[in-house]
């Protein structure tokens, strides 16, 4: 993700401390699973790393259930989501992983 996607995560989100190892499409996925921890109120996760794997998001932290759950729905959400643009996407296993729009796809091709 770019520094100015990442810093406004750290704008949003103070407890935001970790560099994002994806593409902006994701930005809003993110900005979106962190304004809900936000809003769960409980204690800040601990955020250990933010990558995209197989063609996923992955988030790993240390947090209560709730915010686990949040993270998982975020992996979730990415799987239909273009990691390059946030468009509707679709995961394509190929010699790379990736979640790709349409637009996107042909692109790598």
């Amino acid at each position: 993700m770019t520094e100015e996607k990442e810093t406004e995560l750290r704008r949003r989100h103070p407890w935001w401390n970790v560099p994002c190892e994806h593409r902006d499409g994701w930005f809003d996925l993110l900005d979106r699973f962190a304004a809900s921890v936000d809003a769960h109120g409980g204690p800040a996760p601990e955020l250990l790393q933010v990558k995209q794997k197989f063609g996923e998001l992955r988030v790993y932290l240390r947090g209560d259930d709730v915010v686990r759950q949040l993270a998982e729905e975020a992996t979730k959400a990415s799987r239909t989501t273009c990691e390059e643009c946030g468009k509707p996407g679709t995961l394509r296993w190929g010699p790379r992983v990736r979640t790709r729009c349409p637009e996107h796809l042909v692109e790598e091709e």
